[in-house]
């Protein structure tokens, strides 16, 4: 990739240019020039990237195998590619089963964004069977192209939530950032058009036969009556 420019739409590039030359006035959204920053990295680790529609695909490896990861630009995807992915947030925990030898046979993504964490593990214990639970449309469309991209029909996507029993969900996309990353949850007695389902850690058991659940990501968003939904759920 000889310009990085072609990475992005006119739009995008004028709208970067303009945050480069004017900071605070510029109009270029957060979630893009967070993207900008973290192209700049991967351009001097020499980390391949090109565009791909309204999305960035980018080439690495983990576990010494390759992989395609199709990251969103507006987005909090180059974010959580670093945490994730680069800066190898679960390596400790694979670290963990592997040293001392112990069975890794089931995994619970509650919260799997764009199913980079899914991924990681996979690429350490193929075998493993996991359910991804994420109830975002966008994510949930990004999560699977990136299932897609790296020929995994063996993790089980659901685009649904997680919570102490079998309920309706609604977000509130205007907490912290307001990026893909972050939204509020409060639970509805009926399905309305900006809700989701979710599920309780006792109805996937049920409903895919695990015996166990040899790890639990759970990522909390914040809801209402917090400590009491989040005792519902291991209970549950």
């Amino acid at each position: 990739m000889d310009n990085k420019t072609e990475l992005y739409s006119s739009q995008e590039t004028n709208q970067l240019q303009k945050y480069n030359t004017e900071r605070l006035n510029s109009s270029a959204p957060l979630g893009l020039r967070a993207t900008d920053h973290k192209v700049d990295q991967f351009i001097s680790e020499g980390i391949e990237m090109k565009k791909d529609g309204d999305n960035i695909l980018i080439n690495y490896s983990i576990n010494n195998l390759p992989f395609t990861f199709s990251l969103r630009k507006n987005s909090s995807d180059f974010l959580v590619f670093s945490q994730i992915i680069q800066n190898k947030e679960y390596q400790e925990i694979i670290n963990i089963f592997q040293n001392n030898k112990i069975p890794f046979t089931t995994i619970l993504d509650a919260g799997a964004n764009i199913g980079l964490t899914s991924i990681f593990f996979k690429a350490f214990f193929p075998q493993t069977k996991i359910i991804a639970l994420e109830p975002n449309s966008s994510n949930f469309t990004t999560l699977n192209k990136n299932l897609i991209n790296n020929n995994y029909n063996d993790i089980i996507a659901l685009k649904k939530g997680l919570w102490g029993h079998s309920t309706f969900l609604s977000a509130d996309h205007s907490f912290r950032d307001g990026l893909n990353w972050a939204f509020r949850l409060t639970e509805t007695e009926n399905k309305k058009d900006n809700s989701f389902e979710a599920l309780s850690v006792t109805d996937i058991i049920k409903n895919y036969d695990l015996n166990t659940i040899d790890f639990l990501k759970l990522t909390l968003k914040v809801v209402k009556y917090q400590s009491s939904t989040l005792n519902q759920i291991w209970s549950g």
